[in-house]
């Protein structure tokens, strides 16, 4: 794995050295453009074996969805979280 991280970007890489598969590989990016931000994720496998066209379809179509479906709720509980921290009153606030 190799991380970097700059002002506005983040980035983490990865690259399989072990196991089944005959290649792995991806990354993701974050970047901040103003008040948003930008997630891409890019990912390469190469299973060494034949794989029907239906399922690898399947899995690409399905898991990707849901993975960004799963970044999306899990800010969105953070966001919460921080803004009602944020509007307690300072007697309210834990250490």
């Amino acid at each position: 794995m190799d991380h970097k991280i700059e002002r506005n970007r983040a980035e983490s890489s990865w690259v399989k050295v072990s196991g089944d598969l005959n290649a792995a590989k991806g990354s993701w990016l974050i970047e901040t453009q103003g008040d948003l931000i930008k997630a891409t994720y890019v990912s390469y496998v190469d299973s060494g074996f034949l794989v029907p066209g239906w399922l690898e379809s399947y899995l690409t179509e399905k898991s990707v969805p849901d993975l960004y479906q799963a970044i999306l709720e899990r800010a969105s509980q953070l966001a919460l979280r921080n803004k009602a921290l944020t509007q307690q009153p300072e007697s309210s606030k834990k250490l």
